[in-house]
């Protein structure tokens, strides 16, 4: 199965992989409007980055910038913040929030990632950050 060889480590080619993939998977289901095909042999891509969030945060962060740097659409950056975004953040927004923070000041358009996002189980703390990055006075403070 093609998930068993992701999931002993992954190296960046294959991240960068499964992020075109789960693009893929993201683009077919919202060309058709729901389930097709394609979204049935893409399956695997969409399950594994869901499974992923849980437990390789280092993995997923870097599938998001992956992700980020393969599409920027909105549909995209909408399906990337409550996906996975959104998830990992809950579970893990302590350990990344800074980077989120440095990654929002090297690349301001990541920004929309975070205004699309909802808190889920993120804590306030973390929410509160996230809030203050997409805060567009804040945001502009912290580039200057």
């Amino acid at each position: 199965m093609v998930t068993e060889v992701y999931l002993e480590g992954m190296t960046a080619l294959e991240i960068q992989d499964l992020a075109r993939n789960w693009i893929r998977y993201q683009e077919a289901w919202e060309r058709v409007g729901g389930p097709c095909r394609e979204c049935t042999e893409l399956q695997w891509a969409y399950n594994l980055v869901d499974d992923m969030v849980i437990d390789r945060p280092e993995e997923s962060w870097q599938l998001i910038l992956a992700v980020r740097r393969l599409n920027q659409s909105a549909v995209i950056e909408q399906m990337l913040a409550a996906a996975v975004f959104e998830d990992l953040m809950s579970v893990y927004g302590a350990t990344l929030i800074d980077r989120v923070e440095a990654e929002s000041k090297r690349d301001p358009s990541f920004i929309g990632v975070i205004r699309s996002s909802y808190k889920a189980h993120m804590s306030d703390e973390v929410w509160s950050r996230l809030k203050a990055l997409a805060d567009p006075a804040f945001f502009l403070q912290l580039i200057a």
